[in-house]
């Protein structure tokens, strides 16, 4: 779970299950309010390719999350070359806070990043370090919390062999994540809200069934 301070000025370490981490507080605008920001947050332990996903042990001493993770292993758009890491499985999270008080009961959006399952990230491209989705405008306008993922594309995310051996798509792993451990950073529900579009505006039909499946709350999903 994620705890936060009691002041919404002052963010230091903050407590998980994996241990502690701390992000960074903005302040956006001279009389604006402010946004608690932790980036690089991983929710599953390093893997190689095509291995399934397991928990994350946790960490030593205090995480750093202020700075965004390679996105996952994927090939080029011209499809020369490839890029990435396969220890990609990180998730950012931005939390609005009031000037007075920290925020309580807030709905969460998770954004899943699109790019046909071949390619992205969950920080989208970037130019001088702005970030295409960078959650903090979303977050304070909305009174949401903002959840991005980086999740594994291409044949090394969705390839299946239909068992459990290699079950494919593995992008539900970070919803759960959220779906368990938001409430004590404010979040006011197990269900977060994930946008109608995401996957299936990026998906040719027939991958649709293998998404489907996911579309239920997360609270039942994550039993």
């Amino acid at each position: 779970r994620l705890t936060l301070p009691v002041s919404p000025s002052q963010l230091g370490p903050v407590y998980t299950e994996g241990g502690f981490v701390e992000g960074v507080n903005k302040k956006l605008g001279l009389l604006g309010d402010s946004v608690d920001i932790f980036k690089g947050i991983p929710f599953a332990a390093p893997t190689k390719a095509l291995e399934n996903p397991q928990p994350h042990p946790g960490w030593q001493g205090t995480l750093k999350a202020k700075d965004f993770k390679k996105r996952c292993l994927q090939a080029t758009i011209t499809q020369d070359d490839s890029y990435g890491d396969e220890d990609c499985l990180y998730l950012n999270i931005w939390v609005p806070q009031g000037r007075k008080q920290v925020s309580r009961d807030l709905p969460v959006m998770v954004w899943i990043y699109g790019g046909a399952f071949l390619m992205g990230a969950g920080h989208g491209a970037n130019f001088l370090k702005t970030y295409l989705y960078d959650g903090e405008e979303i977050a304070a306008r909305g009174s949401v919390i903002v959840v991005t993922f980086n999740y594994r594309v291409g044949p090394l995310g969705f390839l299946s062999t239909g068992d459990a051996n290699l079950p494919g798509a593995w992008a539900p792993l970070a919803q759960r994540w959220a779906g368990q451990r938001l409430s004590p950073a404010g979040g006011g529900s197990s269900s977060p809200v994930i946008p109608e579009n995401q996957w299936r505006s990026h998906g040719k039909p027939r991958s649709w069934s293998r998404i489907t499946r996911y579309r239920r709350p997360l609270a039942a999903a994550a039993k």
